[in-house]
C-alpha cells in the first residue's frame, strides 16, 4: 500500500512535466525543420559562390564588389 501510495504520489508530481513533454517535442522538430531549411540554404548559397567564383569577373560585377554591395 505505500509503495502504491509513493508511485501515485509521484505520477501527480511528475503529471505536468509529462503535460509539457509534446510542447517541448514539437518545439524541437520545428527548430530542427528551420535548421535544416537554413542548411539547404547554405548549401544552395555554396553552389552559387563556386558558381560565380569559376566564372571571370566582369566590369560591372567588380564595380559592385569594389563599392560593397556585393559584399555581405
Amino acid at each position: 500500500v505505500a509503495a502504491h501510495t509513493e508511485v501515485q504520489s509521484r505520477v501527480v508530481e511528475l503529471e505536468p512535466v509529462a503535460e509539457q513533454v509534446p510542447m517541448l517535442q514539437a518545439a524541437v522538430e520545428e527548430k530542427d525543420a528551420s535548421l535544416s531549411e537554413r542548411e539547404r540554404e547554405l548549401g544552395n548559397m555554396r553552389d552559387d559562390i563556386d558558381a560565380i567564383a569559376s566564372r571571370p569577373v566582369t566590369g560591372p560585377v567588380f564595380r559592385l564588389l569594389v563599392k560593397g554591395r556585393l559584399r555581405r
